[in-house]
């Protein structure tokens, strides 16, 4: 019987076998003493052989195909013969998936195939903005007739602010309470860590109700409140991490009764459950005007003290 693959183990008759690794044959011998009464059933001889095959591999089925040839010797004469069996070991997969906590695909699949009570191993994958929650039990094992899933669960991370910056720009004075105020918002921020949406809402905090001439591109403005709300939203990943946003605003006010205008400004960074806020403020200067009254007769002759008023 010459088999097709190095054995892990064999069991057969020592008695009447012997197996020669090399060549990887087995051989058995048997002599028998044929008579009248006996010559229809003693050469019905049935050899019980068990393998285990050595580290058999392959991604698909695998057929083993054992051959086995015949030897029969009687006085001088000899007649030979010799048959073939095909077994068939069937082969199975393994899919390993890669989820958040709501089941969400978060990376590609991998698929391994191979045979039926072979070994094989799934491994963790990094993905960015996401910590594995724990190793499954069945990440390593071996190919079954059903198909293995192999889940691998992440957690979403909280992420990091690493910079949150909120500046507000404005003129440092103005000539006129009728003047435009012309007012830059600019926040600069960045996330690490984290993969998903951010949203960006900066409050300007007016000193006073804005005129019907102002502009204020991608803010709303809130007279009740005196506020001029900008939002906008980002997506964050391992390749975009910035949140800058800059909002270009010309303010006209309505009843300046103060030379130092002080508008405020505070910044909110909404991501996943968290929140980063800041802050900043300018000052403006309004000018003041002096109008000075003279009491003069024809000639030019004071008549009556002056009188001078200061306002803005």
């Amino acid at each position: 019987d010459t088999l097709p693959y190095d054995v892990a183990s064999i069991e057969y008759d020592e008695s009447i076998c012997s197996y020669d690794s090399a060549t990887r044959k087995l051989t058995c011998n048997k002599k028998v003493e044929i008579t009248k009464d006996n010559k229809d059933t003693i050469l019905n001889t049935q050899i019980e052989v068990i393998v285990k095959y050595n580290k058999l591999t392959s991604t698909t089925d695998l057929e083993v195909k054992n051959i086995v040839d015949s030897k029969l010797v009687y006085g001088d004469k000899s007649a030979l013969d010799n048959d073939d069996v095909i077994d068939t070991i069937k082969s199975s997969k393994v899919t390993a998936i890669y989820v958040d906590e709501d089941n969400h695909t978060l990376a590609s699949s991998e698929v391994t195939t191979g045979l039926i009570d072979n070994e094989y191993t799934t491994n963790e994958k990094t993905i960015y903005g996401y910590t594995l929650k724990e190793v499954p039990a069945n990440k390593n094992g071996v190919y079954t007739e059903e198909e293995i899933i192999v889940k691998y669960v992440y957690t979403k991370n909280d992420g990091t602010v690493t910079e949150n910056e909120v500046v507000k720009t404005g003129p440092k004075n103005v000539t006129s309470i009728d003047d435009t105020f012309n007012y830059t918002l600019t926040y600069k921020g960045e996330i690490t860590d984290y993969e998903g949406t951010a949203k960006l809402t900066l409050v300007d905090r007016l000193p006073y109700e804005l005129d019907d001439n102002s502009t204020y591109e991608g803010c709303t403005y809130n007279a009740q409140d005196k506020t001029l709300t900008c939002e906008r939203e980002f997506t964050i990943s391992e390749n975009n991490t910035k949140v800058e946003a800059s909002f270009a605003l010309s303010l006209k006010f309505k009843n300046i009764d103060s030379d130092k205008i002080t508008n405020k400004v505070e910044s909110k960074l909404e991501y996943g459950k968290n929140t980063s806020e800041g802050k900043d403020e300018t000052e403006t200067e309004v000018f003041k005007g002096t109008v000075i009254v003279r009491y003069l007769d024809e000639d030019k002759k004071e008549i009556a003290p002056e009188v001078s008023n200061t306002g803005l």
